[in-house]
């Protein structure tokens, strides 16, 4: 770490990273290892605690921050105002969970409440971190501490001025329940005991060091986030409208605007019972077309201009890869496969062209890309993520936000008629979630919590990203849609973010934020949530909660304005409504790119979507040179995957788990099968098709291209955690059919390619043994078989790498390496692949592996 610059910052790097630095503001634990001594130095870290200490300054009725002229006032501006009442001195209260059965799945916590008592002011706090950090300073100089990494310290704790005392499993959770608790500054958990003790205060209020048994360890309420370089700023007619506006908004106006209408309940009726804020995109069977959406749109944009205060709804859409609930729009391959292609360029082509057909059809918002840093391949998102990288993950998210909104820094580009607002997700760690389950919990440090799956949402920010979805995860058993540290303190404060926070689909229930029902959930909101995707809650009971809760003061009153503000700057941005409103972002079918089909699934978002496949297919094995195909060769395709276009889908494909689809949906499609046929007859040679792979001659035949492929899943149909399903990562034992077909065209003799259409790197290693060839082709989407053709028949030499380890057994996560014998942990490294310059021998390899997963 180095200096920047003396009176406020430091830059945090890390190696490798190319991209611009970020600011990091560390809390006082950093001064503890002798990186700060005194003086202006110790700047950066008053900003931390003006958050923590939940400062109360001065607003007007509009929510908005009245600029004071003081030092941090554009992170007081966040809105993230101070943490909800039954978060004060309340996390004592959390039963801790015992330290050989670690809290996790949809248990939830009860946190008790206590009074709240008031705010600090602004300039007594900056004043109270001063001598907190003074106090450091010197027990640093006093004696050197043994660090437990880079924030922790071991052998002392901190006594003198307890708020509280519970129980907690690691000296992680003990620091969760102190950022639970808006007094809380510092903690110590003594091993020995499970206990955990929450400090508030400077010296100044009697705190002291003490020398302790081997197993205290202590540390502050935060070892600091990242300050990522916001690109996009308040704009000077935007706030002053909306200084105007909300104040002549009627209370229901505005609990709409904090209500996203979901797919299946996205109807006219709804939308003037609620003046919702944003709809989803309905999924009848079979997809919508694009004339039916743009005469929805329509209904839903007038009547929206009639209800409430005539404030335009926003139209939203799932657009995973690609605008994929509309039928025949360009597919592209699944986020594992743009991670394992690694190209950013490639990536912000492809949310352009997503953009763009996005806008034909009369979007606003799509709920993408997933940023998730998975690193257990159990979970059934695996595909949506990019990598088990942080880097890549980042490097990607860049970009596709960039392609999707357009370049923050061209007012021309940015959120033009050709771009959509972006939502990166999810908010914060639902990649590292406890055994892949979607709605476990995460028992990281807060270090590794941050470095790995906070540095892309760093890069989202910096793309300018719009909107942020908080994960169904919990963090250390609390609910990602409950935490106000997280969420307010350090993603709007910290970390600068200056859209709004959508909560995901009852987001609220599936971990479930204490004090909520499905029905009733302002508490949600007071933790920094900003508008509620209503899943199967009552509308009315729902928003009548909300009201309720402003009136008591449940819910500060600053609080909920703020959150109506974010989303009616994010409206005028966009240019819905505001001074910044266009003649082309107002009733769907009259936009620039409405219904015109050439941007529509056009040559160029094909050859993209082509390019995407060639680029992210990974070779695993080729013996003996098996590829490329020559030109007059006889081939058999074999396999049912070889010619199903659903396969080749997918999740988030015209149905949220891709079980409703069918191959007549995709007519814009082309299978493996049918990409070699063409082609091989182009070139004098053959290719035919049998689902089984018996034929009654082999020696007809050349060679055999062998496809296989994971039937489609999303979320929690995907998870393989489930104690009522196999743990197993053993893909032959989900497809017997698909096994006893390569093993027939192993015993033909003939040389055999096989391909596997997959959403994770899965254990396939008697498919490798009875294969010349292996490739890795992921979930390519409507241009998969040519892509693949292309690399098959030599056209394009192949460059995807692995963006997953792949896994040397059926029971092998990348949170579980089971070392074995031979030193290595797994088949495959991340970044593995090869090309025709650079084949490598694959030794057999061992299949007989005895796990219980």
């Amino acid at each position: 770490m180095r200096r920047r610059r003396a009176d406020q910052r430091w830059t945090w790097s890390r190696e490798g990273d190319k991209a611009t630095s970020h600011t990091l503001y560390r809390l006082p634990a950093t001064i503890m290892r002798g990186t700060l001594r005194s003086g202006p130095a110790a700047a950066p870290y008053l900003l931390i605690v003006c958050i923590l200490s939940a400062a109360s300054e001065p607003r007007s009725s509009a929510g908005r921050p009245l600029r004071e002229d003081f030092a941090f006032a554009d992170v007081v501006a966040s809105g993230a105002g101070p943490p909800p009442a039954h978060m004060m001195s309340a996390a004592a209260a959390a039963p801790a969970p015992s330290p050989l059965s670690p809290f996790e799945g949809n248990k939830v916590r009860a946190f008790a409440s206590k009074k709240n008592q008031a705010a600090h002011n602004l300039m007594d706090a900056i004043k109270q971190v001063q001598n907190v950090t003074e106090f450091y300073r010197r027990w640093g100089e006093d004696r050197p501490i043994t660090s437990l990494g880079a924030c922790y310290t071991s052998d002392r704790h901190l006594s003198g001025f307890e708020i509280a005392a519970t129980t907690a499993y690691s000296p992680q959770d003990c620091q969760a329940k102190c950022q639970m608790d808006g007094h809380c500054w510092g903690w110590t958990y003594f091993g020995d005991s499970n206990q955990c003790s929450l400090a508030e205060g400077g010296p100044e209020k009697g705190h002291t060091m003490a020398e302790s048994g081997k197993k205290i360890v202590s540390g502050p309420k935060s070892c600091g986030w990242p300050r990522p370089n916001n690109p996009v700023r308040e704009d000077e007619k935007i706030e002053e409208a909306l200084d105007e506006l909300i104040p002549t908004l009627s209370m229901d106006s505005k609990i709409g605007q904090l209500i996203f209408l979901v797919q299946f309940r996205t109807t006219v009726e709804n939308l003037k019972l609620t003046a919702a804020g944003a709809a989803q995109i309905p999924r009848p069977p079979h997809g919508m077309s694009l004339k039916d959406t743009l005469k929805l749109f329509d209904q839903l944009y007038d009547e929206s201009l009639k209800v409430g205060d005539g404030i335009p709804v926003m139209f939203v859409t799932n657009a995973v890869h690609g605008n994929t609930m509309i039928k025949g729009a360009t597919i592209f391959p699944h986020n594992i496969a743009i991670g394992a292609a690694n190209d950013p360029d490639l990536a912000r082509r492809v949310g352009e062209a997503t953009a763009l057909e996005m806008a034909v059809a009369g979007f606003d918002w799509t709920e993408a890309p997933t940023v998730a840093v998975a690193r257990d391949i159990r979970w059934g998102r695996t595909y949506e993520s990019y990598s088990s990288s942080p880097q890549r993950v980042k490097n990607m998210a860049f970009a596709m936000v960039r392609g999707l909104q357009g370049d923050p820094n061209n007012d021309k580009d940015f959120l033009s008629d050709a771009h959509v607002i972006a939502t990166c997700k999810h908010w914060i760690g639902d990649g590292a979630s406890s055994k892949g389950i979607t709605y476990g919990d995460v028992h990281l440090e807060e270090e590794e919590f941050r470095d790995v799956h906070g540095l892309p949402f760093v890069a989202c920010i910096e793309a300018g990203v719009q909107s942020i979805m908080p994960s169904y995860t919990a963090y250390h058993g609390t609910s990602m849609h409950g935490n106000w540290f997280l969420n307010s303190a350090v993603l709007k404060g910290m970390m600068d973010f200056q859209g709004f926070v959508i909560s995901d689909f009852d987001g609220w229930v599936w971990n479930a934020v204490p004090g909520c029902s499905v029905d009733n959930c302002p508490a949600t909101i007071g933790t920094g949530i900003d508008q509620l995707l209503v899943g199967y809650g009552d509308y009315q009971k729902l928003m009548s909660g909300i009201k309720k809760a402003v009136e008591t003061g449940e819910l500060p009153e600053e609080r909920f304005n703020n959150a109506v503000r974010r989303v009616l700057r994010t409206k005028m941005r966009l240019g819905l409504m505001g001074p910044r409103a266009r003649t082309t972002r107002q009733r769907p079918s009259e936009r620039k790119y409405a219904g015109r089909t050439e941007y529509f699934n056009n040559k160029k978002h094909r050859q993209v979507a082509r390019e995407a496949v060639r680029k992210s297919v990974v070779l695993l094995k080729n013996h003996r040179k098996a590829l490329p195909i020559k030109p007059q060769m006889r081939v058999l395709v074999a396999g049912p995957a070889a010619n199903d276009k659903t396969k080749m889908m997918g999740g988030w494909t015209l149905d949220l788990f891709g079980q409703n689809i069918e191959q007549a949906d995709f007519p814009q499609a082309t299978t493996v099968f049918e990409a070699l046929r063409r082609e091989m007859k182009k070139r004098g040679g053959s290719a035919t098709f049998s689902e089984t792979g018996w034929v009654k001659d082999y020696s007809e035949y050349d060679l055999a291209v062998f496809v296989t492929g994971e039937e489609p899943y999303a979320e929690i149909k995907g998870d393989l955690a489930d104690p009522e399903k196999s743990r197993s990562l053993d893909h032959g034992t989900r497809h017997v059919a698909d096994f006893e077909t390569l093993d027939m065209l192993q015993k033909s003799k003939l040389p055999t390619v096989t391909i596997l259409l997959s959403g994770r790197p899965l254990y396939v290693n008697k498919y490798i043994n009875k294969s010349h060839a292996f490739m890795a082709a992921w979930l390519p989407g409507s241009e998969g078989g040519n892509g693949i053709a292309d690399l098959l028949l030599g056209d394009f030499d192949f460059s995807g790498t692995l963006s997953f380890p792949w896994p040397r057994h059926p029971c092998q996560t990348l949170s579980q390496p089971w070392a074995l014998p031979d030193g290595q942990t797994h088949l495959f490294p991340l970044g593995y692949g090869l090309d025709y310059k650079h084949n490598k021998t694959i030794p057999q390899l061992p299949e007989n592996w005895v796990f219980e997963c």
